[in-house]
């Protein structure tokens, strides 16, 4: 395709049924109405809603660096080598050449440059992110399930260890090993790495299912004691006994 010639590419169906206004489009997890136009998620071409079919422009994107998205949580341990060459002259925002190309700029939260025609931390698949119109098959943990949840974290067994790679002066860490919780909620979906996401959501299950149990027992103390000051009201008060 020629750079900057435009053709139009449907990337969204209807929506809904039809009806007077035209129906509205949904793209990239928004839903925007008939006749509004906005941003492609590529980040350099336009889109706009005609009743319900979103239509696109598609002029060439020009590749530069972007960053990833490195870890959801920044650890303690600060940055890591993954076996990426390191950055050189490379800059955020600078044109490059080679589309997929990654360099490692000693990013403490573990993020890469990589060379891409849009940034990969947007849109769908992009960056941890938790608002609703990123998700689907969204269900709520009923009482069973929450209480479920929180008791594998209490037997989630932890350990002190140390890296393998970081020889004989390595720091003593303080964790789990995913080879005890196989399938946890904590176990990211390659089964090789922790899903800090997941674990976090799991100690919040923990935490209350514990605030439950501690209201539980402030009803059941309250009731006793209700229950013993009635009792006491209820004893007849002895007559005082006259002396000798």
């Amino acid at each position: 395709m020629e750079r900057g010639i435009e053709r139009v590419i449907v990337a969204a169906l209807a929506v809904g049924a039809g009806g007077c206004g035209g129906n509205p489009c949904v793209y990239g997890g928004v839903t925007y109405s008939d006749g509004a136009s906005f941003a492609s998620t590529d980040g350099c071409n336009t889109c706009g809603c005609s009743n319900g079919t979103v239509a696109c422009t598609a002029r060439a994107c020009a590749a530069e660096w972007y960053r990833t998205c490195g870890d959801p949580v920044c650890g303690p341990g600060g940055h890591r080598d993954a076996g990426v060459a390191p950055c050189t002259t490379e800059k955020l925002g600078d044109p490059c050449a080679n589309l997929g190309a990654k360099c490692d700029p000693n990013d403490p939260c573990n993020a890469d440059y990589v060379c891409a025609s849009s940034d990969p931390t947007k849109g769908t698949g992009g960056c941890p992110i938790s608002r609703a119109r990123w998700k689907r098959d969204v269900r709520y943990l009923d009482g069973a399930e929450r209480e479920r949840v929180a008791r594998a974290l209490l037997d989630v067994p932890l350990a002190t260890w140390r890296y393998a790679s970081d020889g004989a002066g390595g720091r003593a860490r303080l964790g789990f090993l995913i080879d005890d919780v196989e399938g946890a909620p904590a176990v990211a979906a390659d089964g090789e790495h922790v899903d800090l996401y997941g674990y976090a959501s799991m100690t919040v299950a923990a935490v209350q299912e514990q605030a439950r149990e501690i209201e539980r027992l402030r009803r059941e103390v309250r009731a006793l004691r209700r229950r013993l000051d009635g009792e006491r009201a209820a004893r007849p008060i002895a007559a005082p006994r006259e002396s000798d």
